[in-house]
């Protein structure tokens, strides 16, 4: 896994690219010497990924923000964004990041995720269930 351009799997040189990076590193993720150190010192810099994933999580609960990936067949513009922005604001009351995908293959719609809360609205979604429910 590579951090920051390091490399933090174990068993490479990664204590070193730490070491030598260290403080850039910590100024970066503004996370605390402390912290970081406790995982350099049990040779667990390959969990500093997941640890900064939890932390970033946890900090934007706590400011009652939340992302939401949205994946449509076709690029969004800027109404649309904002709009749907309005909606699920409306519908999770917590201020809402937008992180937008094209997949083609979804034909229509949209999918959007918000932690593990998922609603497919998607043209692949329903013909899928329509062809399950004729089969039957």
């Amino acid at each position: 896994m590579v951090c920051f351009g390091l490399s933090l799997d174990e068993g490479t040189s990664a204590r070193g690219d730490f070491r030598r990076h260290y403080g850039q590193l910590v100024r970066a993720l503004r996370f605390g010497v402390v912290r970081t150190g406790v995982l350099a010192a049990n040779r667990r810099l390959s969990a500093l990924p997941d640890v900064i994933r939890a932390f970033a999580q946890i900090a934007a609960a706590s400011r009652g923000e939340a992302t939401a990936e949205v994946t449509s067949a076709h690029a969004l513009d800027d109404a649309q964004i904002a709009a749907l922005t309005e909606k699920l604001k409306a519908r999770t009351g917590k201020s809402i990041k937008l992180k937008t995908n094209v997949d083609p293959d979804i034909l229509g719609g949209l999918v959007v995720k918000i932690g593990s809360q998922m609603i497919d609205s998607s043209i692949r979604t329903r013909l899928n269930s329509l062809a399950t429910a004729m089969k039957a």
